[in-house]
């Protein structure tokens, strides 16, 4: 009777403390995993903002695109440090769809000192040099047309890459 009674409490045991998992459907997530091997700079002593998303609407056309060059306190840089600010658009500046049959082409545009325009593509694609003259490069992207089929709605996108490159 003992041994009947230590059986059943181990069985309730066992039902309790085993672990429950439901499930109504499978679910899966993809990530990226990326390895980046760049040089580790032990004592920053600057920080370069660059746009970290771009929307765009049929009512938001023109987004700014301004990169900065901060202290470590969040002041506008004042040091001796120069850095090069270079981009690419994996697209070429087109924003395509996930079949990449359309695109809707937009302009990466910067200023230069003079306050001129420059546009950006993958071959010239240097935005300028970030110092304690110049802590801001100025810019803007414009989005070419606002108008799609309606057949074609969706989301379009594309991929901006800043490399920053100390001199």
């Amino acid at each position: 009777m003992k041994k009947q009674k230590l059986l059943l409490f181990i069985l309730i045991l066992e039902i309790f403390l085993m672990p429950k998992c439901f499930f109504a459907e499978e679910i899966k997530k993809e990530i990226g995993i990326t390895y980046w091997n760049a040089e580790v700079i032990e004592q920053p002593e600057y920080i370069v903002t660059v746009p970290s998303n771009l929307v765009f609407t049929k009512k938001n056309y023109l987004l700014n695109t301004t990169v900065t060059m901060f202290d470590l306190n969040g002041k506008i840089y004042s040091g001796d440090k120069s850095v090069q600010v270079n981009v690419s658009s994996k697209n070429n500046f087109k924003l395509t769809q996930s079949d990449d049959f359309l695109s809707i082409a937009y302009r990466l545009v910067r200023f230069d000192s003079e306050g001129n325009e420059q546009g950006v593509t993958n071959v010239a694609n240097q935005l300028g040099t970030l110092s304690k003259t110049q802590p801001m490069i100025n810019g803007y992207a414009r989005l070419g047309s606002t108008s799609v089929a309606e057949k074609n709605i969706g989301i379009y996108e594309d991929l901006l890459t800043y490399t920053i490159k100390p001199l």
